[in-house]
């Protein structure tokens, strides 16, 4: 339609003169349904919480396997300190350490730049042995289930030869596969690698139990146990 705005310049434009919940607002008023912008507000507010705290909680494990928080007790550093007392590459480490401070996991000082823990962060992320140990509420027990959900995949390319496989194979191309490709362990499998791959990857990682345990039109569920 001539002279029509391209979705996202209009959303881009919204968000400059009336934040996101008012635009929606305008938008579903607009038809049949009658929003309270402030009750909107508030559950935006829940979600997007929900959706951070589920984003961070790799974050967290992280933090622990590579020794970041415990490096961090005692005094500040700066990313580029950090990544040199645990071996780990200074911008990697730099996107972790903002996280962790927009979560409240670490403090940040923007006068100098530096990171540290406050003695309450440091006695709930460092010690697997106290009281409280929270990286601990995101690591498999002995005996836990690890649930696996990976794309809906058939076990050969023709199987996979539709409009779902073309979208993950095209989320591959970009995603999955440069990323297995950048890692050590000969391991490249891509997003529709099928049953069997996955399974024996379980396998070589040291777990027993394995099986189907959902699947939609898009996605398959599988259990791993030790």
């Amino acid at each position: 339609m001539p002279g029509r705005r391209p979705a996202a310049y209009l959303w881009s434009q919204a968000e400059h003169t009336e934040g996101l919940t008012g635009y929606l607002v305008r938008l579903l008023n607009g038809g049949t349904m009658a929003i309270d912008q402030d009750k909107l507000t508030e559950f935006l507010h829940k979600f997007v919480g929900d959706l951070g705290a589920t984003m961070a909680a790799g974050n967290v494990l992280v933090g622990d396997r590579l020794g970041f928080y415990r490096v961090l007790t005692g005094q500040p550093m700066l990313p580029h300190e950090l990544a040199e007392r645990t071996g780990t590459a200074a911008r990697y480490v730099d996107e972790w350490l903002r996280g962790q401070a927009a979560g409240g996991y670490v403090e940040y000082d923007p006068q100098t730049g530096a990171y540290s823990l406050t003695p309450e962060q440091a006695f709930a992320l460092t010690d697997p042995d106290g009281a409280v140990f929270a990286p601990g509420a995101f690591e498999l027990a002995p005996d836990g289930t690890w649930m696996v959900v990976e794309p809906q995949a058939g076990t050969s390319v023709t199987d996979n030869l539709n409009p779902v496989g073309r979208v993950y194979y095209s989320f591959s191309t970009f995603l999955c596969v440069p990323n297995a490709l950048s890692q050590d362990g000969g391991y490249s499998l891509g997003a529709q690698a099928g049953e069997e791959p996955i399974r024996r990857l379980a396998a070589d990682a040291g777990y027993t139990r394995f099986r189907r345990a959902a699947e939609t039109p898009f996605n398959i569920v599988y259990e791993v146990r030790p």
